[in-house]
């Protein structure tokens, strides 16, 4: 295991108001990047928005925004073998770190952050998502995905995963599918599900469940279908319907 410090980087400041007294907040921003060989990328972190996306050139490169008032954050970053690894910073009062990532797209991602946006675009790996505030999105996934968020929407477009697993305790579920999968599950504690598919020959079998809330199902529906589709919600709409 490897560990490293993080590099150069390009400061600014600022100063905002707060109620009626001055608080200074610095900004600062750091690129690094790593030429190992990455298979698995890991972040956990207790807040910070989380962006990661598909780089052609093979490489991992990292950007970290960090903001603080008093104590600058030290970002704790690892390899180990194949995979990297980012845990929460060192950051002891009001301050943080938002990352932006590029990796190669075949890499599987896993991210989860307390509180913060998850934002993966690209990537083919298998992909887990999770915040227990804020928005979760997965652009054109193409392995299994799994999504959840405490309180926040989560989205998917552009999906190809043959498997998909989406969650929210409060707040909307949006996917759309590329490719027909083979089994999808999103369930909702409060908040609209809508499931978009492509056509498909065999059909699906689908299930929905809506506690409070309309339901409506405008795809082909076989029992003997192998792609299942179950949607539930305690309260709000569900839709499943072609794209």
């Amino acid at each position: 295991m490897r560990m490293f410090k993080v590099g150069a980087a390009l400061l600014t400041g600022a100063v905002l108001l707060s109620g009626c007294s001055l608080v200074a907040r610095n900004r600062e921003t750091q690129q690094q990047d790593f030429e190992q060989k990455v298979t698995k990328l890991e972040v956990t972190l207790y807040s910070g928005d989380v962006e990661v996306r598909a780089g052609g050139d093979g490489k991992v490169s990292v950007t970290r925004k960090l903001e603080w008032a008093s104590t600058k954050p030290i970002a704790h970053e690892e390899w180990s073998g194949e995979t990297l690894r980012i845990t929460p910073p060192t950051c002891p009062n009001n301050c943080g770190i938002d990352y932006v990532i590029t990796v190669p797209a075949s890499i599987a991602v896993q991210l989860k952050t307390n509180s913060g946006t998850v934002v993966v675009a690209d990537v083919k790996g298998d992909l887990r998502l999770e915040t227990d505030s804020g928005d979760v999105r997965a652009d054109n996934p193409v392995a299994a995905l799994w999504a959840r968020t405490g309180s926040g929407k989560v989205t998917t477009s552009g999906a190809r995963s043959p498997k998909a697993e989406l969650r929210t305790d409060s707040g909307d579920i949006e996917a759309a599918f590329a490719a027909a999968p083979t089994t999808v599950l999103t369930q909702a504690g409060s908040g609209a599900v809508t499931i978009t598919v492509p056509k498909e020959p065999a059909g699906y079998q689908v299930t929905t469940k809506a506690d409070s809330g309309k339901r409506e199902v405008a795809v082909t529906q076989e029992a003997g279908s192998p792609r299942t589709i179950s949607a539930s919600t305690d309260s709000g709409d569900i839709t499943v319907k072609y794209g």
